[in-house]
């Protein structure tokens, strides 16, 4: 009689292992989603509100409390793009990405949920390109423009 035992337990702590990351990489690939959506269902309302603003006049009513849902809707598009990046773990899909390009797309998305303010664009048509993660540059002019705003 010939008995062999081989002790597997390592093998089967890391088989668990990788299992319980492949489901946390599931679950945040959903909550992306989730996340993608749910911003372009808060840029509409965002649009929405702004248009509405823009129509009434500062004594209106309802003024304050417009703009105050405005604010809170900015506040979750914010939290919406802090979601996406962790989402993302913090991983960056860096390529080459055109400064001018993202600037003058992300001012139109800006442009249409405020229409009471108008973006004037100087752009350097030598501006070369740099590798980046164009989301992320996306954010920073976003919160640039929606930080102007407030400001005036």
């Amino acid at each position: 009689m010939l008995v062999i035992l081989r002790d597997i337990s390592q093998r089967k702590k890391l088989e668990a292992q990788l299992q319980h990351a492949e489901r946390m990489e599931a679950i945040g690939t959903l909550a992306g989603g989730v996340a993608h959506d749910f911003n372009n269902l808060i840029l509409g309302i965002q649009g929405n509100l702004s248009l509405m603003l823009s129509d009434m006049d500062e004594n209106h009513v309802n003024f304050k409390r417009v703009k105050s849902m405005e604010n809170l809707i900015q506040s979750g598009a914010q939290l919406t793009g802090h979601l996406l990046g962790y989402a993302r773990k913090g991983r960056y899909q860096v390529c080459p990405v055109n400064l001018n390009k993202i600037a003058l797309e992300t001012s139109e998305t800006f442009g249409r949920t405020r229409k009471d303010i108008t973006v004037h664009l100087d752009l350097d048509s030598r501006l070369q390109s740099i590798e980046a993660d164009k989301a992320q540059i996306e954010q920073v002019l976003m919160n640039l423009f929606i930080n102007a705003a407030d400001a005036m």
